[in-house]
């Protein structure tokens, strides 16, 4: 990428919900403490498909109009003042939260949970959710939302970087251990890193539902038995594969009501439910709180990537993890509409679709 900053640059704008359009506008200002980024590339989750259609207007409270996208990765060009550790050239993965530094969450390392969640005045910052996100050719970000990646590393493996993240704190936080058996329900990009992860951590075993071309990159990736959950009983599969005891740990990925009552009904007594995916209330949530309470399970809110940043680019630097099946599709960023319909409909089994500015 060259150095060269314009004054104009294009990004993908939503002016009213269901609407998302390519439009020019000024290449955002840089002020002291921040860095200015060029996108190499960014991808699509299944919040920015929520966060276009509306459903999270009273979650995530963006305000219209809004650049969408917090799966990036790219180039510093240029630093303000009062900036260390950054300059010119340096290839990086942004981090989706900031939270305020002052708060008693911020204090104790949970930056993603600030006390000023949602208050941009008090400093806290969701890039791609209440701020302006990396569906665009420019970006402004402090470092602490950065994360410097090796020059070996493509932009592409950056954004997988960022999703894997993710699915180290989750994994960490639900604990697998040595000899877990492991269910992750949902086989997009998220649920495939999750897996990955778990057979890092030393998972037994681990089984995956999901549907379509996904299941086949679930093997290639190590899971032992996959599920089509359009054709199959889920929850008694994984009752079968335990001896009618269940799994250690379930991560759900899916966001859907339905495979909310898997995890509940398919985990051991004791064991650890990790609930990842977002279900949009008016669904309903059909967790088994009875069997949770007797069962005596722990069940684990999961959101963000604090901390994890950096350990996620090793992983991906030295192969640990494999990333290149998860992009199937990229476009450019004047594609924006297309890409959207075409991760949302999965057409043409579409599992990670990046943007291109």
């Amino acid at each position: 990428m060259g150095n060269q900053i314009p004054s104009r640059m294009k990004a993908a704008i939503l002016r009213e919900w269901d609407r998302l359009k390519v439009e020019e506008m000024d290449v955002p200002a840089m002020g002291p403490g921040e860095a200015l980024c060029r996108v190499g590339a960014c991808g699509f989750c299944g919040t920015d498909i929520r966060i276009v259609h509306g459903v999270h207007k009273t979650s995530f409270s963006p305000s219209l109009p809004h650049i969408p996208g917090h799966e990036w990765a790219g180039e510093v060009v240029a630093v303000g003042e009062e900036v260390e550790g950054l300059r010119p050239g340096d290839r990086v993965v942004g981090e989706t939260s900031r939270g305020c530094g002052n708060c008693r969450m911020c204090r104790t390392g949970n930056y993603h949970l600030c006390d000023h969640h949602g208050n941009l005045a008090k400093g806290f910052r969701m890039y791609g959710f209440n701020y302006p996100g990396a569906f665009a050719e420019y970006v402004v970000r402090p470092p602490e939302a950065l994360v410097k990646m090796p020059d070996t590393m493509s932009f592409e493996e950056g954004v997988a970087a960022h999703v894997l993240a993710q699915a180290l704190h989750y994994v960490e936080r639900a604990g697998v251990y040595a000899g877990d058996d492991v269910a992750i329900l949902g086989s997009g990009v998220q649920g495939l890193l999750v897996l990955q992860v778990a057979r890092l951590k030393g998972a037994r075993r681990v089984f995956m539902s999901g549907r379509g071309a996904r299941l086949e990159v679930a093997k290639e990736f190590g899971a032992d038995e996959v599920f089509d959950y359009t054709r199959e009983d889920v929850t008694q599969r994984l009752l079968d594969l335990t001896d009618g005891i269940g799994v250690d740990v379930v991560f759900e990925c899916a966001g859907k009501a339905e495979s909310m009552r898997t995890a509940s009904d398919a985990t051991r007594m004791g064991g650890r439910i990790a609930l990842i995916g977002i279900v949009n209330k008016a669904e309903g949530v059909l967790l088994d709180t009875d069997t949770i309470a007797l069962h005596e399970m722990t069940v684990y809110g999961m959101r963000g990537s604090p901390h994890t940043g950096g350990g996620a680019v090793s992983l991906v630097a030295n192969e640990q993890v494999k990333t290149a099946p998860l992009v199937t599709k990229t476009f450019a960023l004047d594609d924006i509409e297309e890409a959207f319909k075409t991760f949302e409909s999965r057409q043409d089994g579409a599992l990670g679709i990046l943007v291109i500015p």
